[in-house]
This record gives C-alpha cells, sequence and structure tokens, in this order.
C-alpha cells in the first residue's frame, strides 16, 4: 500500500498538472462513496445531529457528535457567531439558536471545537450547520529550517492553505478570532463524510483503489498552491516526483516511527491505569 501510494503520488507530481475526482470517471468503492454522499439530502444531516420538530430544532447532545458546554460559554459563543453572520450575505436572514462542542476526529483532539445550528427566519424549517474549530500551530514548525511566511493568525494560515489547496472550498470558509484564540469557520454539508476503512477492509482491491485517489489528491493540492507564498514552483515538484532517492527514506523512517508511536500508546496506557481520573 505504501508502494502503490508513493507511486501514484510521484506520478502525478511528475505530470505537473492538478487532478481531481469526479463521479462519472471514479471508480470502486470511491465512485459509490461520491454517487451516495452527492445524493445526501440536507435533512439528512439534520436528523443526525438535531433535535426536535422541523421549525424547533436544537443540537443534539449524544456525546459521538455533541456536547454540552457552560452556560455562560454558550452565551458568548452565541453572541460572537451572530456578530460574524451578520457580516455574511449567505447568513443575512439567519439567526443562530443553538451552540454544542463538536466532537470530530483525532485532529480535534486538546482544540476547541464547536457547532453552531442556525435557523432560517424567513423558511423556519430550514437550517444551516456551521463548525468552527481553534487553530494551532503546525506541529512539523518546529522541524523545518526554511524561512515561512509571516501570517497574523493561524487560522489565516490554514484558510490560505485551504483555499488554494483544495478543488472545491466548504461554504462559509473563513476565519475569526475568539477569546485569546483563531478560529476557521466552515459550513458543514451533506456530502462531507468519509470512507470507512472499517468497512473495506477485507476489499484489498477497494482499499488499493482509495489508497490511489489519496495519493493523486494529495499530490494535486500540493501542485495547485504551487508557487504561493514561497512554496515550490511546479517544476520543481516535477523534478521532485522524478527522484527516487528520498522514497527508500521515508518508508524506512515510517517503519521505524510506527514502532516509536506503539511504544508510546503503550506508556500511555500504564500511566493511565495507574491514575484515578473519576
Amino acid at each position: 500500500m505504501v508502494d502503490q501510494f508513493l507511486f501514484t503520488y510521484t506520478s502525478t507530481l511528475q505530470k505537473g498538472k492538478a487532478l481531481y475526482i469526479e463521479p462519472q470517471i471514479a471508480n470502486g468503492v470511491v465512485k459509490t462513496f461520491l454517487e451516495t454522499v452527492g445524493k445526501r439530502p440536507q435533512e439528512e444531516l439534520l436528523k443526525e445531529r438535531t433535535h426536535g420538530e422541523a421549525d424547533n430544532r436544537r443540537l443534539l447532545i449524544d456525546k459521538d457528535h455533541h456536547t454540552a458546554i457552560p452556560e455562560k460559554l454558550k452565551q458568548e459563543l452565541l453572541d460572537h457567531i451572530q456578530q460574524w453572520a451578520a457580516k455574511k450575505n449567505q447568513l443575512s436572514n439567519h439567526r443562530c439558536v443553538d451552540v454544542a462542542f463538536r466532537i470530530a476526529g483525532a485532529g480535534s483532539i486538546g482544540v476547541n471545537r464547536y457547532c453552531f445550528l442556525f435557523q432560517d427566519m424567513d423558511n423556519t424549517s430550514e437550517y444551516k450547520l456551521i463548525d468552527m474549530k481553534e487553530a494551532r500551530a503546525s506541529s512539523l514548525a518546529k522541524y523545518v529550517d526554511r524561512k515561512q511566511p509571516q501570517w497574523p493568525t493561524e487560522a489565516k494560515r490554514i484558510f490560505f492553505v485551504q483555499k488554494f489547496m483544495q478543488n472545491n472550498n466548504p461554504q462559509l470558509l473563513s476565519t475569526t478570532r475568539f477569546g485569546k484564540s483563531s478560529y476557521v469557520i466552515r459550513e458543514l454539508q451533506p456530502s462531507s463524510d468519509k470512507i470507512s476503512f472499517k468497512k473495506i477492509k477485507e476489499q484489498h482491491e477497494d482499499i488499493k483503489q482509495v489508497i490511489s485517489d489519496m495519493a493523486m489528491l494529495t499530490a494535486s493540492a500540493q501542485i495547485r498552491i504551487s508557487g504561493r507564498k514561497g512554496a515550490a514552483v511546479a517544476d520543481d515538484l516535477i523534478t521532485f516526483g522524478n527522484k527516487k532517492s528520498w522514497q527508500k527514506k521515508l518508508i524506512d523512517f515510517s517503519n521505524a516511527y510506527s514502532s516509536k508511536v506503539k511504544e508510546y500508546y503503550t506508556e500511555f496506557l500504564k500511566v493511565y491505569s495507574d491514575k484515578d481520573f473519576s
């Protein structure tokens, strides 16, 4: 699988042209996935994340997607997001009716992340879900010795990178400051979903296809942002894609580091079992 990823990744870089995937040209499980999420209605997403009548919904506190937040913080967030929304034409006739702490994968562990429920006041049975995620410095920053661009906030850095690397940006992609932190904001849409590797773990051809597509999308994203803010230009990426020297080093490092991660996990379990977290 690693060889498959590197082969597709370098092949895409060698072409020097950013690509993307559409349901019409996708294959296997990726094609099925894109066709399914493309037809997924907003109402289905709302049923998963909210409860209540059509014109009186609130976020579902289920400890899988959302958890409750203290009342004082909740009011501060509601006030803040309403001020932010007042500057957005797409939300000019909306009001925020609820907010909760959002649970959304390993990338959110240890950071503040909130989900807001907006109601359309012209059609009160229509709603939007807005995600607001705290921006942190890149974990790779301390390992890079090349001069980096200066950013007003970490959220502005993430916003810029997403804006140019993604083929299509999420609705309402923007930034804000709340308290002492900066945040990235985007609308949650029905088509925003993930392929579950647990469901296809025995389907080797499907996994191979997903790995290959992810490699192509990774290289394409890097080509799309080439030359921006001092990043490598497309010709440099093409040259890099044609080189072979770095690939074995990357595989060897990954193998060694995977063992290190398992050691960290074992150490974590030992410390966790010795502590009283009640």
